[in-house]
């Protein structure tokens, strides 16, 4: 929808015109867009669409339980990189901001282009099709065939003329854990990515649209748990060239491990625990409560296959209890995949292990001999890894730390510490 003034509806933190309003027809939880984005937020992504479900009133007749959502596009609260103009032809001013997707119906807009390699379809949502200049579009193009020919190029992996000169792996790493947690198989039908000004990197988001995430396609029902990873699966859909793009990125060692660092990192930390998960599902069953009753009042599917439904549950109740099922065995499953043992690696809080910061330097002590110690950023990149016995003294750039200490002799020890 398309409001006449800039407003912030229901205090979400966009103050803009452009609004969606989401039906989930096919979600008969009429949750699963939020536990989505609910999980982005954990996974700390730039930016995560602001969403809440709503009962929509139209002329006096009640027409269902909604999902008012930001529409994604380039705005303060919004994705956040610089504006152009149509006078900005020319470099620095041209080199951003833009937002992209990877579209596999890109061919129905009216402003895109496939790749000059595998024919990778990208519609160009910012600058808006109405407003883009074609020095524009051939600069935006220009730079997805380079980071195109990157990965596909003879030595991607090299740190300089590889895919990570134009790829940001932290927000591709986040994006892809989201994606793979949820279980969408549309991952790379549509994968949103923006460019800011000076940065030839593309960084990965927000992400969008998980109606049929969370066991819920037929084609995939149940998702099997010998699956390592959904988006490589031979019946997933992806738009051309897309699977082969992701292929070349998870096969590079280097890669593979910051995937690997960063979903332990969260799993230390609780942050996407079976636990934290079920939680938000149970949260939204019980907002949701009261309205979906009214919702399937209106629209009587409840025992009916609509959109890619793969079963029927039989009640608001037994769809629910799908979701939290899938949940306990995908995070098993990555678990297994990352040989994550959430039993042994449960935290322990060892009280007589010490550790404290003294201007730059992380100090510890109390430790036992030959004890594993981790320090990752807050984006959960290993910062160093290796063994201290009895004390541990060492100087860090300043900022905020997880610390990691696996005692075999009393445990598991996690904490968050500031360097001055």
């Amino acid at each position: 929808m398309k409001l006449y003034n800039k407003v912030s509806l229901l205090d979400l933190p966009a103050k803009e015109k452009n609004w969606t309003l989401i039906n989930n027809y096919g979600d008969k939880t009429l949750m699963r867009n939020l536990l989505a984005f609910d999980l982005s937020k954990r996974l700390e992504m730039k930016y995560t669409p602001a969403g809440v479900p709503v009962n929509v009133f139209l002329n006096g007749e009640y027409k269902g339980c909604y999902q008012l959502c930001d529409q994604i596009e380039v705005e303060p609260g919004r994705v956040e990189v610089e504006k152009m103009n149509t006078t900005d032809i020319t470099l620095p001013a041209m080199s951003g901001g833009y937002l992209i997707e990877i579209d596999g119906y890109a061919y129905q807009e009216s402003s895109w282009f496939t790749s000059a390699q595998y024919g990778i379809p990208v519609t160009i949502k910012y600058p808006k099709d109405d407003e883009i200049v074609m020095a524009q579009y051939n600069y935006i193009k220009k730079q997805f065939n380079a980071l195109e020919t990157a990965v596909f190029g003879s030595n991607p992996y090299d740190p300089q003329r590889g895919f990570r000169r134009y790829l940001d792996t932290k927000t591709f790493i986040r994006h892809f854990l989201v994606n793979e947690i949820s279980g969408n198989t549309d991952t790379y039908w549509s994968t949103y990515m923006f460019k800011y000004m000076n940065d030839d990197h593309f960084y990965v988001g927000p992400v969008w649209d998980f109606d049929l995430a969370y066991d819920n396609i037929d084609i995939f029902y149940p998702i099997d748990d010998s699956i390592e990873w959904i988006y490589s699966e031979k019946r997933k859909k992806s738009a051309n060239g897309m699977k082969e793009f992701v292929n070349i990125i998870m096969s590079d060692p280097e890669f593979y491990q910051e995937l690997k660092e960063t979903y332990i990192s969260y799993r230390y930390s609780n942050v996407i625990s079976v636990e934290e998960l079920l939680k938000v599902v149970d949260y939204y069953a019980e907002e949701l409560d009261e309205s979906q009753q009214l919702n399937f009042m209106r629209w009587k599917i409840m025992d009916k296959i609509v959109h890619e439904n793969p079963v029927i549950h039989g009640s608001y109740e037994a769809e629910v209890n799908n979701i939290k099922s899938y949940i306990e065995r995908r995070i098993k499953r990555i678990d297994e995949i990352f040989e994550y043992d959430a039993v042994s690696n449960k935290q322990i809080n060892i009280s007589h292990i010490n550790v404290w910061s003294n201007n730059n330097s992380l100090n510890i002590n109390g430790l036992s001999d030959n004890a594993s110690l981790y320090v990752y950023d807050l984006t959960g990149k290993t910062i160093y890894s290796g063994f201290a016995s009895e004390s541990f003294t060492r100087s860090f750039n300043k900022g905020f730390y997880i610390v990691k200490i696996v005692d075999k002799e009393y445990g598991i020890k996690l904490q968050k510490i500031a360097l001055y």
